[in-house]
């Protein structure tokens, strides 16, 4: 299995502390984003990574460095950082994305324990999933008889729950998801979510089953308010 971390977005939101490095390196109560992806990813045996960069690649470069001894990292630059969005970092990375893929966006912090639920999942491809919790700003699932149909961040209802972007693919089903990708970056679509081309895959083509989370920390860094959050969470976790 290889992990996928997205990281190369421009984090306006967080100005002015990603004016001089990346999100993915703000620091957490001592430990950047990333660190703690690396360190996370160790413990559980993933053996291989691959890092999608934008602005300030030279500082995540450095950070890398240290974990190279117990992980093969490979960095993949969005020359175009600020003119797309995700979906053509994956594009970008594309070569590199042959085995069994996490994928996870590079804000995202969460407790070892949401880690290990995902990678025990008896299902070929599952996401993480905290039911009846609807963040307006983050992505929702809209989930029928435990299979995901379709996921947006402009969902609502009942059977809408907050998806956490933590994903486990098996390859041959992320190579579906990848073509579907290309078939968007063909077409100069590169401004959506990379799950919008998921969504014309779920659940015909693409099985996708939600892995239930309950109170662990497991939330994106988008804003100040999140990132006070998370270091009131894990002051107390």
């Amino acid at each position: 299995m290889k992990a996928l971390i997205l990281a190369s977005g421009t984090a306006q939101r967080l100005r002015p502390l990603t004016d001089n490095q990346p999100k993915c390196l703000v620091k957490i109560n001592g430990e950047s984003i990333l660190e703690r992806l690396l360190e996370q990813f160790t413990r559980a045996g993933i053996g291989a990574v691959v890092i999608t960069t934008g602005p300030f690649e030279e500082q995540v470069l450095e950070a890398v460095a240290p974990f190279r001894a117990a992980l093969d990292i490979t960095t993949v630059k969005n020359e175009i950082y600020d003119k797309t969005n995700y979906i053509y970092s994956i594009y970008k990375a594309r070569e590199e994305l042959k085995d069994d893929i996490l994928l996870v966006h590079g804000d995202l912090v969460f407790a070892d324990r949401v880690l290990t639920k995902l990678l025990q999942s008896k299902h070929k491809n599952s996401v993480i999933v905290k039911k009846d919790f609807r963040p307006p700003k983050d992505f929702k699932a809209r989930i029928k008889d435990n299979r995901v149909l379709e996921i947006s961040t402009k969902i609502s209802g009942p059977e809408t729950h907050f998806l956490a972007p933590l994903y486990r693919f098996a390859a041959a089903d992320f190579q579906l998801w990848s073509a579907g990708i290309d078939d968007y970056i063909k077409r100069q679509e590169v401004h959506c979510y990379a799950e919008n081309a998921l969504n014309e895959l779920l659940p015909a083509a693409v099985e996708l089953n939600p892995v239930y989370i309950g109170e662990e920390i497991c939330l994106e860094i988008d804003d100040f308010a999140d990132l006070e959050e998370c270091r009131a969470l894990l002051d107390l976790s």
